[in-house]
């Protein structure tokens, strides 16, 4: 039992470690260098002075929320469906054990597909605004 549960800590501290690591930028971009390298025109196509256009809306703060939210609701539906697997592992035939396994498993199935058809519906939604 202690070698199950020392496994799966040990593997979602794994799989956890890739979310801190973040890909390195480059310090220098097409807009810090000066106008006689590159064009106008070619600074403006990489978005350079994309400043001048911010949308000044509530939407994409609403977005950020919403996708944040969902995130935080995929990201524990997922842990639900790794303990219902470790429940249903470790019942050793327990049929009470089995049924709550099977229960968590189907409850933790459908919050995530729930979180991913909400997440495309925002989605959808929110690129399909015309403001």
């Amino acid at each position: 039992m202690r070698k199950v549960i020392l496994g799966v800590i040990l593997g979602m501290m794994l799989v956890g470690g890739g979310l801190w690591m973040r890909p390195a930028m480059a310090a220098n971009t097409i807009c810090d260098e000066p106008d006689s390298v590159f064009s106008k025109e070619a600074k403006e196509a990489a978005g350079c002075f994309a400043d001048d256009k911010k949308d000044t809306t509530i939407i994409p703060v609403v977005h950020l929320i919403i996708n944040v939210v969902l995130s935080i609701v995929g990201i524990v539906a997922v842990c639900v469906i790794v303990y219902a697997g470790v429940t249903f592992t470790t019942s050793i035939g327990d049929a009470r054990k089995i049924y709550m396994a099977r229960q968590t498993l189907l409850y933790g199935v459908v919050g995530l597909v729930v979180a991913l058809l909400a997440y495309a519906i925002v989605n959808f939604v929110i690129a399909n605004i015309k403001v």
